[in-house]
């Protein structure tokens, strides 16, 4: 009796496992579609990129440079110019979109429009600001909605008081990027705290 029941469980099973099609989305696809979407988007929106970080730090309007992590970086205020060290606590604000709907739609957390704005304070998604402990491994567990590698990776050229336009790849940003395969284009992130230098 229990060996027919054990059948009966895995003849479902092997059917949706034989079912699935070669006509899935995978990683790869969903890489492809990134480069095409952050492509476009640097094109109509005008921007230049970079080849390297401007030596004297000053980027014009429309100026990006690319990170080594993919991350596309526009400072437009670097603040006090001094980066925080490991453990400072930072606090940040930020408002922009998701590049493009995702084969799983737009992430729940960002709304119908995946757009958000967190300088009108919309504690609906998201509890600004966000205030983390800036740190080496970049795993945020204090925010999964935009903290991550590419979120602070802009730390590293700036100092209190900062303002920063960022295009983040999903593959350095949050973990509900990596869920729903997005990019995301913050138009502006602001960065304050109370930070000890490096």
């Amino acid at each position: 009796m229990k060996s027919k029941c054990l059948f009966l469980f895995f003849i479902p099973l092997i059917t949706l496992l034989s079912s699935c099609s070669q006509d899935t989305y995978s990683y790869t696809d969903g890489m492809n579609d990134e480069r095409v979407a952050i492509e476009s988007f640097i094109k109509q929106s005008g921007f230049i990129v970079l080849d390297e970080y401007p030596e004297n730090g000053i980027f014009k309007e429309n100026e990006f440079v690319r990170l080594d992590n993919g991350v596309y970086l526009h400072v437009s205020d670097p603040g006090d110019g001094i980066p925080p060290a490991y453990g400072s606590t930072v606090s940040s604000v930020a408002k922009g979109r998701v590049l493009y709907r995702g084969v799983l739609g737009y992430p729940a957390e960002l709304g119908d429009t995946g757009q958000f704005n967190g300088f009108l304070s919309d504690e609906s998604t998201v509890k600004w600001p966000l205030v983390f402990e800036y740190k080496e491994n970049m795993s945020y567990s204090e925010d999964y909605v935009f903290l991550g590698e590419g979120y602070v990776s802009a730390l590293k050229y700036v100092g209190n008081g900062s303002s920063v336009s960022l295009i983040v790849p999903f593959a350095a940003g949050s973990q509900v990027q990596k869920n729903h395969l997005v990019p995301i284009y913050f138009e502006k992130v602001e960065f304050k705290g109370k930070w000890m230098a490096f």
